[in-house]
């Protein structure tokens, strides 16, 4: 009987633990500074990824990883034309003062 209680409490308190919203978005490494904002971005099929010249390869491999985790082609695009809901990568008019490491996420 006080192992079923156990179980039964133990099953609850990870149910309750687990299905709870995170405050902040899973990111690792874990970034200095970050704020939430409101809205959502969506991985949809026609999804790619623009990039410039130095930030192709960055843009290959995430493309990569992409294609396997969501099974859409997610094609990558060299000065690509800022489509919407697109991702872009670039190092233009990149902040000095985030480092070699840093990023921003708009």
């Amino acid at each position: 009987m006080r192992a079923n209680l156990f179980i039964i409490s133990a099953s609850l308190f990870a149910a309750a633990a687990f299905s709870a919203e995170p405050t902040t978005p899973a990111i690792l490494p874990a970034p200095q500074k970050m704020e939430v904002k409101e809205g959502v971005f969506h991985l949809v099929p026609e999804i790619r990824i623009e990039a410039d010249a130095s930030s192709a390869a960055t843009a290959d491999y995430l493309a990569a990883k992409l294609r396997v985790s969501t099974g859409y082609p997610v094609p990558t695009e060299a000065n690509g034309g800022q489509h919407p809901g697109s991702i872009q990568l670039t190092t233009s008019g990149a902040k000095a003062e985030l480092g070699p490491e840093g990023y921003e996420l708009d």
